[in-house]
């Protein structure tokens, strides 16, 4: 709790604005009320002297800021300058009070040691009464403009993801067609006009090595990463609100949080108006009051819930009920009526430490409510990148597969059957030039290829039969997802792979288990463990660790010192789920 509070005092946001307009009251009406109402003295230079001494102060803070706090703090933690500082400042401001009230001829002299002290403790209060009741506001206000940023950037990527993938698509299609269908037709040409055969093959096998295989790596490459224009300036600005509309008054009433602020507040007041004396009795008295705030909190029913209006005057009729086992007995101390009067600020005090703390309570149950949902509009952003990266790999993964597999396979078919003997038969011709036909249809279309997975896991462990043991647990709840959601079949099988091959080659792995899983939060779940060397604790990221990033959420490789196996563990997220299908 304690280290809670010196992180809250250490913040560079103490020196703000709103610390400036929250002591500008304080300062003033206790100017008012000591010096001018106490001692009976009303002349105009106390204004003066208010106004010439909290503008010097400010200034100073100004410069502590900048020159102190913002040069030598400006990555860490400030608890103890912070408090040094404000409580130099408050003694500074005190004492130059003395000195101006002198100067003016409204005093003949000062306690200067009394200045000191007095100015130094109302200066911590001030700032202890600002950070535990204003500090959640700054809080409050900063999760809700994060939440604010984090709901535009998501409709602003709701908006463009769609056209981006459609944009990469037909750039693949354009790129594809631009490379290889002018050389095509030229060949298609040149085998119909019955050039030298020779030279009709050379240009295949030119074709194939220089356009068709450099253009399937590049393909194959990693997909562009998803890049999201910034979401629309000026954000609505969270309004603050002073309570909710209607809420629980338990939870709000805080006499663990006030308590300190409490007495020494009570003790200041009464040690100023009465003396050390009645001061040291504040405290045995201010106890009384502080159990009255706690036996009220304990018979308040933990459901009853107010509205604001009604709520704010509940908690300030508390507060003034709690105040009379301090302010009755304080006034056999006094001695004339404006003491008797000065005495209602220790009421006031009770008041406002529980409005105040509610207050701040209020803000703090507010940015909790704010970060939950902003963690919750993040997790849905995620899954939108992912499976946005998802789609723009799958698109590559499909054209490479299509240049490598269906046209390379064409031409090399044509290739043979030119190379098949001297002289060619007709119909072997029309044979090549249907080939390469089939290479130009493939390359008319965006390609769109399935992976049956009943049939390509088997097919790899049966590719490392002999090598490495493969074997496959997969939950009905995620065979289900990947039965209605072909991208996420492409996704696992490339992973299943990938993770394989990678055991093989770099842990000589003999065993690997591949795991999947459906979590709570409709995700598929990868886990797959091999019984190979355990990593490297250099090991390098390469083009598998790219396409992971690509077409998982979230994925991680580590040791499992355990079981002394590698275990993959990735997080997909399911297009069909996210777009609300099942």
């Amino acid at each position: 709790m304690v280290g809670k509070s010196l992180r809250a005092f250490g913040r560079k946001e103490i020196w703000s604005w709103p610390l400036f307009w929250f002591a500008l009251p304080v300062y003033f009406l206790l100017s008012f009320f000591f010096d001018v109402f106490l001692a009976q003295s009303w002349k105009i230079e106390w204004l003066w002297i208010a106004i010439i001494s909290y503008a010097a102060v400010t200034a100073l803070g100004i410069a502590v800021k900048f020159f102190i706090v913002d040069r030598f703090f400006k990555n860490r933690n400030a608890s103890l300058i912070n408090l040094f500082a404000i409580a130099v400042i408050g003694a500074l401001k005190n004492v130059l009070v003395g000195e101006l009230s002198i100067f003016f001829g409204l005093v003949e002299s000062a306690d200067w040691l009394f200045r000191v002290y007095g100015g130094a403790g109302l200066a911590i209060g001030v700032l202890m009464g600002f950070v535990y009741i204003l500090g959640s506001r700054v809080d409050h206000n900063a999760s809700m403009a994060q939440l604010e940023s984090a709901r535009e950037r998501l409709i602003t990527h709701r908006s463009q993801a769609e056209s981006m993938l459609l944009a990469e698509r037909q750039s693949l299609l354009k790129q594809a067609r631009q490379v290889l269908l002018p050389r095509l037709e030229q060949i298609r040409e040149a085998l119909s006009s019955s050039v030298q055969r020779v030279a009709t093959i050379e240009a295949l096998r030119d074709l194939i090595q220089n356009q068709v295989r450099p253009l399937s790596e590049s393909l194959s490459s990693a997909a562009q990463t998803l890049t999201v224009a910034e979401p629309p300036k000026g954000p609505k600005k969270p309004q603050a609100r002073m309570l909710q509309n209607s809420f629980l008054i338990k939870p709000l009433i805080r006499p663990g949080s006030m308590f300190l602020l409490f007495m020494a507040g009570n003790w200041f007041l009464t040690f100023i108006i009465l003396g050390i004396d009645a001061a040291i009795w504040s405290l045995v008295y201010s106890l009384a009051s502080w159990a009255v705030i706690i036996a009220v909190k304990a018979m308040i029913p933990a459901s009853f819930k107010v509205k604001r209006g009604p709520g704010i005057g509940l908690l300030v009729l508390i507060g003034f009920a709690a105040a009379n086992p301090t302010y009755w007995p304080l006034k056999e101390f006094s001695h004339n009526l404006e003491q008797d009067l000065l005495l209602l600020l220790v009421v006031l005090n009770v008041i406002f430490c529980v409005v105040g703390f509610a207050y701040s309570r209020s803000f703090e149950i507010d940015r909790i409510e704010a970060v939950n949902q902003m963690q919750r509009d993040n997790d849905s952003l995620a899954r939108e990148v992912a499976l946005f990266e998802q789609q723009m790999w799958i698109a590559r993964r499909n054209w490479s597969f299509v240049v490598h597999g269906t046209v390379q396979a064409a031409l090399t078919a044509a290739i043979t059957r030119l190379s098949s003997g001297e002289e060619l038969e007709q119909y072997q011709v029309d044979m090549a030039m249907q080939d390469l036909n089939r290479a130009k249809e493939a390359l008319s279309k965006t390609p769109e290829i399935d992976v049956d997975l009943g049939v390509a896991l088997p097919n790899l462990a049966s590719t490392w039969d002999g090598i490495c043991q493969v074997k496959f647990q997969i939950s009905e709840r995620a065979t289900r997802a990947l039965q209605r959601d072909a991208s996420a079949r492409m996704c696992v099988n490339e992973i299943c792979k990938e993770a394989v091959s990678n055991a093989v080659r770099h842990g000589e792995a003999t065993e690997v288990l591949v795991e999947i899983d459906r979590d709570a939060n409709e995700l598929l779940v990868l886990k797959i463990s091999n019984n190979g060397r355990l990593l490297d604790a250099k090991i390098r990221n390469g083009v598998g660790s790219a396409m992971f990033d690509e077409l998982t959420l979230s994925w991680s490789l580590t040791n499992n010192r355990a079981t002394v196996r590698v275990d993959l563990d990735a997080l997909l997220p399911i297009s069909v789920i996210a777009a609300g299908k099942f």
